[in-house]
């Protein structure tokens, strides 16, 4: 049994349990820090969702983001291999799998080219995968062992590439406990024009008409609404939803902004990458949300 405490920016996590589990809970809380996601099809949800309430779900990455964070596209066949089995038992549950499962999940990252069988093989004598019945694999203790140690480190900001550099964490040692420092994307601050006329409400009375909520992606839908809709600009930019943040006096503006945006476009579909691929715009049902689903009958 071991405990242990890690605070990361605004987010703190506290564990007790097994190595094991502890290691789990790991990956999966480093996993939320990723500071660049690659542009994915947008995953629908359903046609009334409650936008005025808070979600605690742990964010499920991409393949394709996962193995961005652990710059598994840099890797060799076997490395991949292992990373995307790591993939399917972290966040598919799937403790059981196919060379078919991983090649599935290889394509949908857009890999260039498939898991060759022989990697499979290959696994199997090192020790990191087990056969099972039915053409199907599974980890091995030792396997996951290797897999979270480096998970870890790449979390951390240090990650494993093919050439085997050392991995190293910037660490910081108080009351003997270890934290690992975390670096926070800057953010340029852009003004706008927030005061109104006659033609248009100021921001402050946009929001409050549309009362979003304490929903994040619903409160950036209705400053990007009122950028690019009111103001008549192509598009919105991070600095200039800071900005906002700031004139609204908002309580609970993310550290990680561009992640939180990217969490919306992925897992709502409100928002698209804008032409510049750098700047945002509302998707057609960013623009529904806010024109007919805000305020919603409970933030009223």
């Amino acid at each position: 049994m071991g405990r242990i405490r890690i605070k990361q920016g605004n987010s703190e996590i506290e564990l007790e349990g097994d190595d094991a589990f502890i290691d789990r809970q790991l990956i999966s809380f480093y996993a939320r820090f990723s500071v660049e996601a690659v542009k994915t099809s947008p995953k629908l949800i359903d046609d009334q969702p409650d936008f005025g309430k808070e979600t605690d779900e742990e964010y499920i990455p991409s393949v394709a983001e996962y193995l961005l964070q652990k710059k598994g596209a840099e890797t060799d066949g076997l490395s991949q291999l292992m990373l995307l089995a790591n993939y399917l038992e972290t966040y598919q549950k799937k403790s059981e799998f196919s060379a078919k499962n991983i090649n599935d999940i290889a394509d949908e990252a857009k890999l260039p080219k498939n898991i060759h069988a022989q990697y499979f093989s290959n696994a199997v004598k090192k020790g990191l995968l087990r056969n099972r019945s039915g053409g199907k694999y599974s980890r091995t203790l030792l396997a996951a062992s290797c897999l979270t140690k480096k998970d870890i480190a790449s979390a951390n900001g240090s990650p494993i590439t093919q050439s085997g550099s050392k991995a190293r964490q910037k660490k910081q040692v108080i009351d003997g406990k270890v934290k690992a420092k975390t670096h926070v994307p800057s953010i340029t601050l852009e003004k706008f024009d927030a005061s109104g006329n006659k033609d248009r409400p100021s921001l402050e009375k946009f929001f409050a008409s549309k009362n979003p909520g304490k929903d994040t992606g619903a409160r950036i839908a209705v400053i990007g609404y009122y950028i690019t809709k009111m103001l008549g600009q192509e598009s919105f930019s991070e600095g200039q939803i800071d900005y906002a943040y700031r004139e609204l006096e908002l309580k609970g503006k993310p550290t990680f902004l561009r992640q939180i945006i990217v969490n919306n476009k992925n897992q709502k579909a409100i928002f698209e990458e804008a032409a510049d691929r750098k700047n945002w715009v509302l998707s057609r049902k960013g623009e529904i949300l806010v024109d007919e689903k805000l305020p919603s009958a409970k933030n009223g």
